[in-house]
């Protein structure tokens, strides 16, 4: 974790630790989910190439801050969040299906 003169803290963490650690909020001033299917499309793409790859894929930077009720938002990076755990749950109940 490294911390800055601001108080800023940078924690490298993978999305599924993300996912794991924390509830997360979105607050109302964040735009609705926008994301159109090519964009989707071409995350996958290039999530399915990287992972063919090498081992690490890099998302993006995601940024998170607290509110007045200590809930930890989304204040950047929120499409990209909401895709991805969308690919995590569809991935998840796809092996559960494939096992009944």
């Amino acid at each position: 974790m490294i911390s800055t003169k601001a108080g800023i803290t940078i924690d490298p963490v993978g999305i599924a630790d993300i996912l794991f650690r924390w509830r997360l909020a979105v607050p109302l001033n964040q735009r609705p989910y926008r994301w159109e299917e090519d964009d989707i499309e071409k995350l996958f793409q290039d999530l399915n190439n990287a992972f063919n790859r090498q081992p690490l894929y890099f998302l993006g930077t995601v940024m998170f801050t607290h509110n007045e009720k200590g809930q930890i938002e989304v204040a950047d990076g929120q499409q990209r969040l909401a895709t991805v755990s969308v690919l995590i749950a569809n991935s998840r109940d796809t092996r559960l299906l494939n096992r009944a």
